[in-house]
């Protein structure tokens, strides 16, 4: 059977209120009760009409089918003429569209049939409330105006368990999504009850995206989606988390060893070969499994140690299930489990430039801006560099992540240049591993070269801990570096045991003082004696000094009293995406011609 485009539409849209189940609510009972009372009609129905059938979804009288096919439905008549929402048919035995219907010629041998269509938000009719009887009848306006209203009532209600639905059923694959997940977690933990949350991952994922595409990934999903189906049942929550992660959550469960056997039926079901348009593509599945084994614990917490269970059994290879244990938790904590993270994020392109500018503290002009990591970690947002970045620095990976930084922080200062007519300054953080292989200068040289930077728009920045070190090598690439042209300038100054005095073997160019001493500049008078003489004898060996950690216009005022003439802060601006920090830069332009303390800028 060819269906019209419109018609697709409208099963479509009954669709998703069958889905949403919002025919299963009980106080549709009440209503086509109530509907037969007010009409002194014994036969209320409300029926929802499908592809080939009319189904009933709630009933009272004794005219009773739960199907019937559509071509000897009467409901079916109120879906064909567009023409009035309610069809009356007084007497079906004198009307010719009826009078030789099956359901007139025999049991129940209807008479009158009155309709009000349920008509959709969109437009489409879907079904429609019905009184029924084996005697003829008539209906007034105040009664179809009556029917009408019943009607509306019906398809208000469907529609607002349609909503609920949606917001708690992910779209792709029509599985719970994370807000129902969460719910379940917590009734559970209300509950008083044990219960088990098993975190799934799909292996090999992202190959089938990158060679296949978005649209063979989503199918995909779809077919694990459908697979896990099979595993529903009472108690049982099945979600998708985001991405390639689904959840078997289940409820009254919290026996480990019958966890593990069911993840082994999980992985099983999912290796199964999947046909992507003729292509057979093979997955498989790593499962981390933790159960509420106390119940002071919370719904994250759940997750988390399903998180870590899940990390061991993918470090341990493709296919694997681990539970969690305690020892599992301090053994990660210790370990920093967050290197699989952290591989997988570097493997997935999810680290991205933020930039936070630096501003003259003369005229208030952005002079420059400081490049700053950010991870864009999968349905949990963006982690803060504090969270990751201990560990990044320990791990190989920070090499290779230190070489990208430099190479997309070239490129964008390039971009930037055209805007600042050559005088713009971009700032990058070093990791000590970029010093260990001694190509530094030479990757530095070809990031400059490729996207056409001036040296001197480049300024890299070093910490404490790679000066105390004071090893040769470290010292003969920045000297290498100082003789391109690039800027060095020493990090968070002040903080830690480096002094003015060691600094003057190092080809450093800057100063950066660290926020800790602006923070209380206003009120502390020995932060305020500290930081005037670090800028006094930066100045009298040569270096520039810029002032961190800037958040009001007091601040401010204190550094340019001290002759520090840039800052970088909240105040002038948090660290922010390019075309964020694109549009604030257009708007400090706009307010060049105000004292540069009026109000804040970005």
């Amino acid at each position: 059977m060819i269906l019209s485009n419109e018609e697709k539409e409208r099963l479509e849209t009954l669709d998703q209120y069958l889905l949403s189940g919002a025919f299963d609510e009980r106080q549709f009972d009440h209503l086509v009760q109530l509907a037969a009372r007010i009409f002194a009609i014994p036969n209320c129905y409300i029926s929802t009409i499908g592809a080939t059938a009319q189904i009933c979804r709630a009933h009272t009288g004794e005219f009773h089918f739960e199907e019937i096919a559509r071509q000897d439905s009467f409901c079916n008549w109120t879906i064909i003429d567009e023409s009035d929402d309610i069809l009356v048919v007084e007497d079906a035995c004198e009307d010719s569209r009826f009078a030789q219907n099956m359901l007139v010629k025999g049991f129940p041998f209807v008479r009158f049939y009155a309709g009000a269509a349920l008509i959709s938000p969109s437009g489409h009719r879907i079904g429609a409330l019905c009184l029924v009887d084996d005697k003829p009848h008539r209906l007034n306006e105040e009664e179809r105006a009556t029917l009408r209203c019943l009607a509306s009532f019906v398809i208000e209600h469907i529609e607002l368990m349609r909503l609920g639905h949606a917001a708690r059923i992910d779209t792709l694959t029509q599985l719970a999504n994370r807000t129902m997940l969460l719910s379940a977690i917590r009734k559970s933990f209300d509950d008083k009850v044990r219960a088990t949350a098993m975190i799934i991952d799909l292996d090999g994922f992202k190959e089938i995206n990158d060679t296949l595409g978005h649209n063979a990934g989503d199918f995909v999903l779809q077919a694990v989606g459908k697979r896990l189906r099979a595993f529903d049942g009472q108690d049982r929550v099945i979600a998708r988390l985001g991405g390639d992660e689904f959840v078997l959550f289940i409820a009254n469960s919290a026996d480990p060893l019958a966890s593990k056997r069911l993840a082994g039926d999980l992985i099983a079901a999912i290796q199964e070969p999947i046909d992507v348009d003729g292509q057979i593509v093979h997955i498989c599945a790593s499962v981390g499994i933790a159960s509420t084994a106390t119940l002071d614990s919370d719904e994250m917490q759940v997750l988390g140690n399903a998180d870590l269970a899940l990390y061991q059994a993918k470090a341990t290879g493709r296919g694997c299930a681990r539970i969690f244990t305690a020892d599992l938790r301090h053994r990660a904590l210790e370990r920093g489990n967050i290197n699989l993270e952290l591989q997988e994020a570097w493997e997935t392109r999810s680290f991205e430039l933020y930039y936070q500018p630096q501003v003259s503290l003369r005229d208030g002009s952005w002079v420059g801006a400081e490049a700053l990591i950010r991870w864009n970690y999968p349905h949990r947002g963006v982690v803060l560099p504090s969270a990751f970045l201990p560990v990044l620095e320990a791990s190989h990976l920070a090499a290779p992540v230190g070489e990208w930084i430099i190479r997309a922080a070239c490129r964008q200062a390039a971009s930037w240049q055209e805007l600042a007519s050559g005088r713009f300054r971009m700032g990058v953080n070093l990791f000590g591993a970029q010093f260990r292989n001694r190509d530094l200068a030479a990757i530095v040289a070809k990031a400059l070269d490729d996207h056409g930077l001036p040296s001197p728009a480049l300024e890299l920045e070093i910490t404490e801990n790679i000066i105390l070190r004071r090893e040769q090598s470290t010292m003969e690439q920045l000297e290498d570096l100082r003789a391109m042209g690039v800027g060095i300038a020493f990090d968070d100054f002040g903080t830690g045991y480096a002094s003015l005095a060691m600094l003057k073997d190092y080809p450093v160019s800057r100063l950066k003082i660290d926020r800790s001493f602006i923070r209380t500049i206003t009120s502390n008078r020995k932060d305020q004696v500290i930081v005037e003489a670090i800028t006094s004898l930066a100045k009298g060996i040569g270096l520039e000094v810029i002032a961190e950690g800037i958040e009001h216009a007091e601040q401010a005022e204190i550094m340019r009293g001290y002759h520090c003439h840039e800052a970088q802060g909240y105040f002038f601006g948090r660290p922010m995406k390019a075309a964020d920090f694109e549009r604030q830069w257009q708007q400090s332009r706009e307010r060049a011609s105000l004292p540069i303390l009026v109000g804040r800028a970005g």
